[in-house]
Order: structure tokens, then C-alpha cells, then sequence
């Protein structure tokens, strides 16, 4: 089964960088989406915030963002403690 997410979001806010026991560097931010989207021939308005994690070289480049900017989000849908996340597989700052 195909499991893919891209978004473009805010940043709204960031943990402090961790390392996880083998050396893996791990971040957690959460992210506020806003857009319209045609449904059923209808335009509606999508607002929803989510959780990310990112890892490794990702977890690094999301810990220099500052809250605020916006950017694109490409990963999968997971539960992290009963809780759905998104694993950031690739985030990227919007101009």
C-alpha cells in the first residue's frame, strides 16, 4: 500500500533537537495547514494543525527553522503513542 503526505504548512513551533541512544538526531515540531480545496464541486476551506517528526539530516535542517516560516512538508502517516504524525521524510523552507 502506498503510504505518501506532502503538505505546505507553517511552522508553528519546535522541541529542542535530541539524540536518540544510537546517536540518531530526532526532532518533534508541531504545523498549521490553511488552504482551499474543490470538493464535490465546492470550495472549502482546510484549516488543521499536525505533528512532525523528522530524523537524521532532516531533524537537523528542521531544527534551524524558526517558528513562523513556511514550509513544504513530504512524508508518511504514522502513530506515534496512540497519536498520528507525520514522518518527515524531506522538509524544504518556502519562499
Amino acid at each position: 500500500m502506498q503510504n505518501s503526505f506532502t503538505v505546505e504548512a507553517q511552522l508553528l513551533s519546535k522541541e529542542s533537537l535530541r539524540y536518540s541512544p544510537i546517536g540518531l538526531a530526532v526532532i518533534k515540531a508541531q504545523f498549521k495547514h490553511r488552504s482551499q480545496q474543490e470538493i464535490a464541486q465546492k470550495t472549502m476551506g482546510i484549516e488543521l494543525s499536525f505533528s512532525g517528526l523528522a530524523y537524521a539530516d532532516e531533524a537537523k535542517a528542521l531544527d534551524q527553522l524558526a517558528p513562523g516560516v513556511n514550509c513544504s512538508i513530504k512524508g508518511a502517516l504514522a502513530t506515534v503513542a496512540g497519536a498520528m504524525v507525520v514522518q518527515i521524510i524531506h522538509i524544504e523552507l518556502l519562499n
